[in-house]
């Protein structure tokens, strides 16, 4: 199965090109290893694929759901099952780490005190 489908994904941002007709599949069981320039648009393809960001055109599918197509969100970003870790400001400051976790787990569809016990160190 493929867990990832990205299929003529195109972005621009103020008529600079950032992504040009991307195709790329991720297969279960396999790594991936995105690398480039500054600006070359690995944040913007990551973006685009958690739902944060919608491409110009074309689509992306997850586990063989479509959740963005053209310029549309499918899928809601929170229901993906999609996680980002940005470079910078990826931590609330007036959170400690736990409460940074718990927020993190606040999209799921979990009870409070379970969600309590992940974020809780054992």
């Amino acid at each position: 199965m493929n867990l990832l489908e990205v299929k003529g994904v195109t972005k621009s941002f103020g008529g600079k090109r950032v992504l040009a007709n991307l195709e790329l599949v991720l297969r279960s069981g396999k790594h991936l290893l995105l690398t480039g320039p500054s600006g070359g648009g690995k944040s913007t393809l990551l973006r685009i694929i958690a739902g944060l960001e919608t491409p110009d055109c074309g689509t992306v599918a997850l586990a063989g759901e479509c959740v963005t197509d053209g310029s549309k969100i499918v899928v809601l970003p929170h229901k993906r099952g999609v996680a980002m870790v940005f470079q910078d400001l990826g931590l609330w400051p007036n959170l400690n780490v736990r409460g940074n976790v718990f927020l993190g787990l606040s999209g799921l569809q979990m009870p409070k005190n379970d969600r309590i016990k992940r974020a809780t160190p054992h």
